[in-house]
């Protein structure tokens, strides 16, 4: 599976992948301190902006994904509801929750 080129806790794992898809080490470096600066980028053409190569664009745009960032909360619980009719079950078509 791809990385996320905007997912900054996997950086790791980005720079290794770049790396194996022979991205240039000052492409790699360039993009690494745009993302630590809290850059995002939603397509290749958004890379444009950093000057990146050519030759390391197109690399780069078939070894990552583009998509939002993930941010992860700790102190967020998940909840689960379950719905149970009252009644006659065929009265119970949906519900909304907000």
């Amino acid at each position: 599976m791809k990385p996320n080129i905007n997912d900054v806790s996997r950086a790791q794992e980005l720079k290794r992948t770049l790396s194996e898809n022979n991205v240039s080490a000052p492409a790699i470096s360039t993009l690494e301190k745009a993302l630590k600066r809290g850059m995002v980028f939603k397509s290749l053409e958004d890379l444009a902006i950093l000057n990146i190569p050519t030759a390391d664009m197109a690399v780069l745009g078939e070894a990552v994904t583009f998509g939002t960032s993930t941010v992860v909360v700790k102190n967020i619980k998940p909840v689960e509801y379950r719905f149970n009719p009252v009644g006659h079950q065929s009265y119970f078509f949906g519900y909304q929750f907000v």
